[in-house]
Parts: structure tokens; C-alpha cells; sequence
């Protein structure tokens, strides 16, 4: 595949094959992009690991390193980037509602979860910008949904 790639960039012919070329490329090599991508958390994860067990390193510096430590496993087996206390307050509430609430619902309400003043898991107010948008997307899916309404009833 490359040296067709190679071949038409030289030749200067059927330029438009290119892009789906380079599309099928990435299709076939997802896998070993993945990997990629996966290994460099993996070293991220390893080196966190190895650091924590240096006995040169200062305890004050070691807390920290545990600390990030506990951010990146929690992001990597709940998808969830977040700092200690609410960490804490996510594994808490999740805990307590019995599997009713899982952390996918977490991740997908993350934007909107904040620590309250009593120390609690919370949800912070909905800006205006958030409503602009949800409106507007609102109107344009029910706009999409009565088009596609017409042309099924014209059938």
C-alpha cells in the first residue's frame, strides 16, 4: 500500500485516492495505534510504581507520588480524571447506591460534580451557555426529526 501511495504521489495521477488510501492505512493498523497509545499509560503507570518504591526519594515527595499514583489507576479503570476528595466522595456515593448509580453515570456527569462546602458530593448550577446549547441543540434535533417525519409520510 505504500508504494501505491508512494507511486501516485510521483505520477501525480488519481490524486483523489490518496485520503482513502490513508484511511484504509489507519483502519488496518488501529490495532498497533491502540497499542500505542495504551503503552505510553502503561509507562506513565510503571514509572509512578517505580518511583514510589525509590528509597532516595523524600517522603513529602513520595505522598505525592502515591497521590498521582491513585489519579491515574482510578482514571484508568473508571475513565474519571479527578482529584482526591472527590474521588473519594464518587467510590462513597457509588458504594452507597448499591450499583443503582455506576461510574459510567459518574463520567458522564463529571462536568457538573463539585464538592459542596459540608464536604459532600454536589451538582453545580447549569450555566446559561449550557442552556443556549442545550436548547439550540434541542430545536435542531426536533427540526432534523420533523424532516425525516415529512418524508416518511410522503412515502
Amino acid at each position: 500500500m505504500l508504494d501505491t501511495l508512494t507511486n501516485l504521489l510521483v505520477t501525480g495521477k488519481n490524486l483523489n485516492l490518496i485520503p482513502g488510501l490513508i484511511v484504509l492505512a489507519l483502519i488496518f493498523k488501529l490495532k498497533e495505534i491502540y497499542d500505542f497509545v495504551d503503552g505510553i499509560s502503561h509507562r506513565k503507570l510503571k514509572t509512578l510504581i517505580s518511583l514510589v518504591n525509590e528509597k532516595e526519594i523524600e517522603d513529602s515527595s513520595k505522598n505525592l507520588l502515591k497521590e498521582e499514583l491513585s489519579s491515574v489507576c482510578f482514571k484508568y479503570t473508571t475513565g474519571i480524571k479527578a482529584e482526591k476528595h472527590l474521588r473519594e466522595e464518587i467510590i462513597k456515593t457509588h458504594n452507597e447506591s448499591n450499583g443503582r448509580i455506576s461510574y459510567r453515570d459518574f463520567k458522564d456527569s463529571r462536568p457538573f460534580l463539585i464538592i459542596k462546602e459540608d464536604g459532600n458530593l454536589g451538582i453545580r448550577k447549569v450555566r446559561i451557555l449550557e442552556k443556549i446549547y442545550y436548547f439550540a441543540s434541542l430545536a435542531l434535533s426536533g427540526a432534523e426529526n420533523s424532516e425525516e417525519t415529512e418524508s416518511i409520510s410522503r412515502r
